[in-house]
């Protein structure tokens, strides 16, 4: 524990955080065990120090997380009752295809009623065609689909998944459209997301016209980290072989890519800094035109580390 100051403040913080989700005292009784871990031929000083810093990043871990608990308790209400008539207003921030259905999620929305709401969440809009932009503000009508509950053990549970997600509602759309475009210095940002969702949408139909069927959906799968072309029969096959992971961009692809890149810009002759700002880059972007999932950002942190 010497040399791994933020082991113990990672602890503590995810204490915090299983003492908000379980509501039960047992995981506190973790913190004087690091603790004591901790003191081991320590000094005073360095003892309070690491009291202060225990309880501070215990406190952040529970706060956040009940903060975050009541938002999405709060927002997924209106979104209980199935078919309900909703309309609101948001703004795209992530676009994915499903099968034939185009997912878009939208952020800084605000449910038009009598009087309305804005919700800390995000929601999902189904469409079947790509008619918007990152960036767009859509005003939209559709019924809403509530999420299901799994009917047997071990069955998905949309419910908790889209928790983890941030995303309280899920509607399909019926009528609207868009009613204002990004500005700011946002701006940029969402111009760059489209170019690169274009880009990868273009790579994925060469690859479905090269290699048509099971074949292309494979290789979407492994280079681009989009599984909509792909069966629920290939998936199982992958998963009983034990190489799932081949299927999700992670650490193998993002490392693949980022030392590729440096090793090519080092052969030719350019100097070690800006081979590595630059294979950073070009690994950042890789990143965002994958969709910037949970373990390509870690796999882009690592990397940069």
């Amino acid at each position: 524990m010497n040399k791994r100051p933020l082991l113990l403040c990672s602890a503590a913080y995810l204490t915090g955080i299983f003492l908000s989700l379980w509501r039960s005292p047992v995981p506190v009784l973790l913190i004087p065990v690091c603790f004591l871990l901790y003191c081991r031929r320590r000094r005073a000083a360095e003892i309070v120090l690491g009291a202060g810093f225990v309880l501070l990043f215990f406190l952040l871990g529970y706060v956040l997380f009940e903060r975050a608990s009541l938002a999405y308790d709060r927002d997924h209400s209106h979104f209980l009752e199935d078919k309900k008539r909703i309309d609101l207003q948001g703004q795209i921030s992530g676009k994915q295809w499903k099968g034939d259905r185009l997912y878009v999620t939208l952020d800084d929305v605000r449910v038009q009623q009598e009087k309305p709401v804005s919700l800390d969440t995000k929601v999902l809009l189904l469409c079947r065609k790509d008619r918007f932009c990152y960036g767009d503000i859509l005003l939209v009508k559709g019924d809403n689909l509530a999420f299901v509950l799994p009917g047997n053990p071990g069955e998905f549970d949309e419910v908790a998944y889209y928790r983890s997600r941030n995303i309280s509602g899920r509607i399909s759309e019926a009528s609207g459209g868009c009613v204002a475009g990004a500005t700011g210095p946002a701006r940029i940002r969402f111009l760059l997301q489209e170019m690169l969702w274009r880009l990868r949408n273009r790579i994925a139909s060469v690859y479905q016209a090269l290699m048509p069927g099971e074949e292309g959906g494979i290789l979407n799968s492994i280079c681009l980290g989009d599984r909509s072309a792909l069966s629920f029969e290939a998936r199982n096959l992958f998963s009983d072989a034990g190489i799932a992971h081949v299927l999700a961009i992670s650490g193998l692809h993002v490392s693949m890519v980022g030392g590729f890149l440096f090793r090519r810009l080092r052969s030719r002759g350019i100097t070690l800094s800006k081979s590595a700002i630059i294979s950073s880059v070009l690994v950042l972007l890789y990143g965002m035109l994958t969709g910037g999932g949970i373990s390509v950002r870690r796999s882009i942190l690592m990397y940069f580390c």
